[in-house]
């Protein structure tokens, strides 16, 4: 008769209680074992996976052991007795078991925090391992960047032994940089004995730094996608340290080397080598096809009293990306800076990137000597991040130089003068600098004063005119030799100037009126939902890079955008521009440029999301008397002048002129604090919350005769002009220097996702 499985299970015998008490396996692995529901057929035969790891376990083999001879022992398993214990024990099984996951779970979490902890420690260690190593490593590289350039030019004579002809590539991305420093890097090759480096004409590279055919350079090239078909033996590659144009020279490298052509490559990195390079270079094959050299940055004189690292890319590394690779950049271009003019008596240092920076320059004259020794021709360095002081750069400068580089932009100290002021689809890089009389004169002025001078030098030129056509023969030999070609460059500067004028207006004047009192408002707090409307109205109008910069300053001076205010900017820019630009407001927001408000009023009787939506309601209808906290600390400054209606734009008194009266720049009020000493540097530097620090100090009473003033992520011309009255009015020198030079087209164009 066939039994059914309920019957087997049924008749099943159950171990003794003596025998069950010497085995540590609980009874119920004999139930689970049998049951049918907890496995699966596989070839005909229910296997249990689980019970395949259990029954290896050493208790799991043991009490199986048991069992076997326990039945062994009765003769059969139909001969087990069955008494009360035993079945007890079977009742309570379910118990047992629970217990035992219980007790095994929790060995486990024990196990996995011992685990936890170990790794913890051990990721300490390695960083701690690591943070050594690379502080060794800038030690011992102090002593090459030095000579870096010395280095370069040493390295490739010694490879090119034999006259060949050279290819240089410069990426294009870069090559606006290079328009202030390109006859540097082109010494080096020029030291190649008897090599001819071919130029290209398509070039970004100005033609008023280009090589003579006597330093043996013909022609270059500009780094693109497709290569640049290297036709000669050698190619050297002049590129910034980033990964994406190093990994475009790779992939170049590569598909030469694909077509059998057996060139020598070197690879010039601007302004540091990072390990990531080399890395990547090993990962694409071609380490040891590729002589990779490092040039020696150091800052580059744009015009007097203003120096540039020329490095617009560190204000995104720096701010956005989290990127501190260059920033022992800017602490050797310091150090270099004390190597010739002695160490800083005092050093102020506001922000984090600053404080790091700071740490860096004290390691690297630790490692130098004789620094101390010197008297310092600087009595002060002021060393500031871009994050104090957004508002600068944000706001509409009225300068000529900042005007001229919102709409046409300056680079390395040259503007690109287009068929706007030359007609006829011409272009031209005019170069700007104290060689230019028209353009030293003006640069620092109010806009509404340039018209005036540029219209007297007109006249005097005209009166010179005709006093030369009346002159006699000798004397117009004299003036021809001496005067005529002082005068020609005169008239030319003149005209470029002129019609460089009409442009700013017709790009400016349309709208500059009724954007400087919206901005004005902002700064004051006042017409809340007035500024809000404008932005939107001209939101499609403006331009992105203009509408992104009223958004921010808005956020900025309110402390935040409220959340209605915030998508309803976002929502509307998305729709105008594309939803790319979501990549624009994350970078923003972690540059902290557009932030969002928490709810500041709480409801009794309604939660906290509707109390939130009535606050920012209230918000956008009501000005509130609280001061946000930048204009807290913009009253604690002073930055507010008083204007009345004999302030003189043309004849300024206070640095707030370059924003036609509205906003003196932080920086700038500091520094002439720092002179007039109406605090003490330690509590000067408490005024800007965030971190600071100073080292050094100067005797009571003595003023500091020269002043540096450095930016982190880069200063404007609208500063540069504001220290340059500073200067006028208190007879101190103020040397001003940056990672580059920008302004609030710049900065938004960095946060462009």
């Amino acid at each position: 008769m066939l039994r059914t499985e309920g019957d087997r299970r049924s008749k099943l015998p159950v171990l003794p209680s003596s025998l069950r008490a010497q085995s540590k396996m609980p009874s119920w692995s004999l139930r689970q074992a049998s049951a049918p529901g907890s496995s699966r057929y596989q070839g005909g035969f229910p296997i249990n996976k689980s019970l395949l790891v259990e029954n290896l376990h050493g208790e799991s083999l043991i009490a199986q052991r048991m069992v076997y001879d326990a039945i062994k022992h009765y003769g059969g398993i139909l001969n087990v007795p069955v008494d009360g214990k035993m079945l007890l024990s079977v009742s309570a099984a379910r118990s047992k078991y629970r217990h035992y996951l219980g007790k095994k779970l929790q060995q486990e979490k024990d196990a996995k925090k011992t685990r936890e902890e170990k790794r913890k420690i051990a990721n300490e260690i390695g960083k701690l391992k690591e943070e050594k190593r690379l502080e060794t490593m800038e030690l011992e590289e102090v002593e090459e960047k030095r000579n870096e350039n010395f280095f370069i030019t040493k390295n490739l004579k010694e490879t090119i032994k034999s006259p060949r002809k050279v290819t240089c590539v410069f990426s294009v991305t870069y090559a606006s940089i290079l328009l202030a420093v390109l006859v540097d890097p082109l010494c080096a090759l020029n030291a190649i004995d008897d090599c001819v480096v071919q130029m290209v004409r398509e070039t970004l590279v100005n033609p008023a730094f280009m090589p003579s055919t006597s330093q043996g350079i013909e022609k270059i090239f500009k780094l693109k996608q497709v290569g640049v078909g290297c036709e000669n033996s050698q190619c050297v590659y002049l590129v910034l340290a980033d990964l994406i144009t190093v990994k475009r020279v790779c992939d170049q490298i590569n598909a030469e080397i694909a077509h059998n052509r057996n060139n020598v490559y070197h690879l010039i990195v601007v302004p540091c080598s990072l390990v990531s390079i080399e890395q990547l270079l090993e990962e694409e094959g071609i380490y040891g096809e590729v002589t990779v050299h490092t040039f020696a940055w150091e800052m580059h004189h744009i015009e007097t009293n203003l120096l540039s690292l020329e490095l617009p890319c560190m204000f995104r590394m720096l701010f956005a990306d989290g990127d501190y690779s260059f920033l022992p950049v800017v602490a050797h271009s310091l150090w270099s800076l004390q190597m010739l003019f002695g160490k800083f008596p005092l050093f102020l240092a506001y922000g984090r990137f600053a404080v790091q920076v700071q740490k860096m320059q004290e390691l690297l004259l630790e490692e130098s000597s004789g620094v101390e020794k010197c008297a310092s021709e600087i009595g002060c360095v002021v060393l500031v991040d871009r994050d104090i002081d957004y508002a600068s750069i944000l706001l509409t400068p009225v300068t000529y130089s900042a005007l001229l580089d919102e709409v046409f932009g300056i680079t390395g100290g040259t503007i690109e003068l287009d068929e706007r002021v030359l007609g006829a689809n011409k272009t031209l890089t005019y170069k700007l600098s104290k060689n230019d009389e028209v353009y030293d004169n003006i640069k620092n002025k109010h806009f509404s004063d340039v018209y005036s001078f540029l219209s007297a030098k007109t006249k005097e030129l005209q009166v010179e005119f005709e006093h030369s056509s009346k002159m006699a023969l000798n004397e117009m030999k004299q003036y021809v030799s001496t005067q005529l070609q002082k005068v020609t460059a005169s008239k030319r500067a003149l005209a470029y100037h002129i019609g460089a004028c009409e442009v700013v207006i017709g790009e400016m004047g349309q709208s500059f009126e009724t954007r400087h009192t919206v901005e004005q408002n902002m700064l004051d707090g006042r017409n809340r939902r007035e500024n809000i409307n404008y932005v939107e109205e001209h939101l499609a109008i403006a331009g992105k890079l203009a509408s992104l910069r009223l958004m921010c300053l808005a956020s900025l001076t309110q402390d935040g955008l409220t959340q209605d205010e915030a998508l309803s900017f976002k929502s509307q820019f998305l729709h105008a521009y594309g939803y790319e630009h979501l990549a624009t407001f994350n970078n923003l927001e972690k540059i902290g440029l557009f932030t969002q408000q928490g709810s500041t009023l709480s409801l009794a009787g309604l939660g906290s999301d509707a109390a939130g939506k009535l606050a920012d309601r209230v918000a956008q209808v009501v000005s509130l008397p609280k001061r946000s906290a930048f204009q807290a600390v913009a009253h604690k400054l002073k930055l507010f002048p008083n204007v009345n209606d004999k302030y003189d734009l043309r004849n300024p008194k206070d640095m707030a002129y370059v924003f036609s009266g509205s906003y003196i720049p932080a920086v700038c009020q500091l520094v002439q604090m720092l002179i007039k000493q109406e605090l003490s540097a330690d509590e000067i530097l408490k005024l800007i919350p965030g971190p600071s620090s100073r080292t050094g100090s100067v005797s009571n009473g003595v003023v500091p005769q020269t002043f540096l003033v450095y930016y982190i992520g880069g200063v404007t011309y609208a500063e540069v002009a504001a220290f340059h009255l500073l200067e006028k009015q208190t007879g101190v020198k103020i040397l001003v220097a940056g990672t580059s030079l920008t302004n609030g087209n710049k900065l938004i164009e960095s946060a462009l996702g």
